[in-house]
């Protein structure tokens, strides 16, 4: 039989950057590991053969320091750009030099950016707009938000002629005149949404997309004590359907509130990590670890974080990134079996099989 050791997760590193750390993202390809903070920097690390992180280069320009503060790094698809987003703009850096490319004056109010797969164009979203962005030229094709809705998400969708965007109703719009949130598929190209769906007020986060045989899958944070789902979505003309395939729950009762973020890992994005806190208004201490396809609940780890960043490289241990201030954490493991194989063991007569070794 299989069991899981308490400590499955192992502090194989500590490391310490000079400002209170914002967001961390790793590189597709698990080499890289890119961390921003609330002074003026982005700091890119580099993860050896030995999944050992050293600091690799600081991304700052000298006219700026100490003035603008750093939100959000994301990875280009083929791990050779990084995108920083600041209150006041978003840059494009060269991985290998740690070069800045280019710089876009940023609005105030954008809530995400992340690229779209072909490598040459990144998102850009705000409270008005869904923003196409040429990061060698920096030209922009805006996608206007629906008189009395505002934008609270967006996510890449299975091409890059679509988009995803949750909306939700403007603050501004009385109440008894308020419609429901909204799933909408937009095309990139001509800017028209061609189908939507209402969708639970609760949804905050549309966290990752995904296709499989032709079905759109999404992860899906809801935010509160409410569980991570994973959406199946099938569009028919116009019209689009949501079901829920399932959702990640904890085997026992008590009530977590899930602040993720939420992420998945592995080979073919075989696992879902999201981090939860005791009540909507601590910090994160707990990490949970779910099979994707199955929704089967696999572990939790007590890790105090703010931020967190899952290596998605199919080979090597899985690595979690955790930063709480100053100071990163990280951790290794060995991968999980799998779920049938651990399904399997639990009615096993044979002698337990520990995954990183009997307890001391």
């Amino acid at each position: 039989m299989i069991q899981w050791h308490s400590t499955l997760f192992s502090l194989s590193q500590e490391l310490v950057d000079r400002g209170v750390i914002r967001d961390m993202q790793f590189s597709p390809n698990g080499r890289w590991l890119a961390t921003c903070n609330e002074d003026w920097k982005a700091v890119l690390w580099r993860v050896d053969s030995d999944y050992q992180v050293s600091a690799y280069r600081v991304l700052v320009r000298p006219a700026e320091a100490n003035v603008v503060s750093h939100l959000q790094v994301a990875w280009s698809p083929d791990n050779r750009w990084l995108l920083t987003r600041t209150d006041r703009n978003i840059k494009v850096w060269a991985t290998e030099t740690g070069s800045l490319f280019n710089t876009l004056a940023a609005s105030k109010d954008v809530r995400v950016a992340f690229w779209l797969q072909n490598c040459k164009h990144y998102v850009s979203v705000n409270r008005r707009a869904v923003d196409i962005v040429d990061f060698r030229t920096n030209i922009i094709v805006p996608i206007e938000v629906p008189f009395g809705m505002q934008t609270l998400w967006a996510s890449p969708a299975h091409d890059d002629q679509h988009v995803w965007i949750l909306l939700s109703p403007d603050e501004e719009t009385p109440a008894a005149m308020r419609t429901p949130n909204a799933l909408v598929l937009c095309n990139i190209a001509n800017r028209v949404y061609v189908a939507q769906t209402p969708v639970p007020r609760t949804t905050s986060r549309i966290s990752l997309t995904m296709t499989a045989f032709g079905t759109h899958y999404m992860l899906v944070l809801h935010g509160g004590y409410s569980s991570p789902e994973l959406w199946k979505v099938k569009i028919s003309g116009n019209q689009i359907r949501i079901t829920e395939d399932h959702s990640f729950r904890l085997d026992d009762d008590q009530e977590r509130a899930f602040k993720g973020p939420l992420r998945v890992g592995g080979a073919q994005n075989q696992y879902v990590l999201c981090a939860s806190s005791r009540d909507p208004q601590s910090e994160v201490d707990q990490v949970h670890i779910w099979d994707r396809p199955t929704g089967m609940f696999l572990k939790t780890e007590k890790i105090d974080a703010r931020v967190m960043a899952w290596s998605p490289s199919p080979s090597g241990p899985l690595m979690l990134a955790s930063a709480n201030g100053t100071r990163i954490g990280i951790w290794t493991t060995h991968r999980f079996p799998e779920p049938e194989l651990y399904q399997q063991s639990l009615n096993s007569s044979d002698p337990p099989v520990y995954l990183v070794g009997p307890p001391s």
